[in-house]
């Protein structure tokens, strides 16, 4: 019996080890494809949901009236671009920002709906900056973003009476909105 009890279970003893070195190096894989397939299904029901909520907007059409949280009204177009600017101005100074100039800017252009947009630029922390963007989601009528820039600001330039600025940025911001004349609202 050359080899004996070690040469009968050898092969179950290797066939053993081939799977548990299969399964380590398979199960983590598996786990990883069953993650993106759930991912995969989330993104997929976003997808839709947006799409649905773009065929709504597409089928709404010309002679379809926008919702007044959606319109703001005025006499005229320069009174829709200086209401815009107020509230802008106003959203900044609740926020704490530094603007160093504002002015009209041009809507996006695929827009079908008369709009007027306006153009920010400034200093201020992050932090700041993300509370006039908060700002911007909770306004009524509502309000799009059509260009943001953010950069990183010196340092050196930014303290004031209360200290330094943390995370000091400097931002360009084209804002817009849909608006119509007071006699059509």
């Amino acid at each position: 019996m050359k080899g004996g009890f070690l040469g009968m279970i050898a092969p179950f003893l290797l066939a053993g080890l081939g799977a548990a070195l299969f399964a380590a190096v398979i199960y983590p894989g598996e786990l990883r494809r069953t993650a993106l397939e759930a991912d995969l299904q989330r993104l997929s029901g976003e997808r839709d949901g947006l799409q649905r909520r773009i065929t709504v907007w597409e089928k709404a059409g010309e002679g379809a009236e926008l919702p007044s949280q959606v319109v703001q009204t005025a006499a005229d177009q320069s009174d829709a671009v200086l209401t815009l600017q107020k509230t802008l101005v106003e959203l900044g100074r609740q926020s704490a920002l530094e603007l160093s100039a504002f002015a009209e800017a041009r809507p996006p252009a695929e827009l079908t709906r008369p709009a007027v947009a306006v153009e920010i630029e400034g200093r201020s922390d992050f932090t700041a900056f993300a509370r006039l963007l908060a700002g911007l989601e909770a306004v009524t009528p509502r309000l799009a973003v059509s260009h943001l820039s953010l950069h990183e600001a010196s340092r050196e330039r930014d303290l004031r009476a209360n200290g330094p600025v943390e995370a000091p940025v400097l931002f360009q911001l084209v804002v817009w909105g849909f608006w119509v004349q007071e006699e059509e609202a």
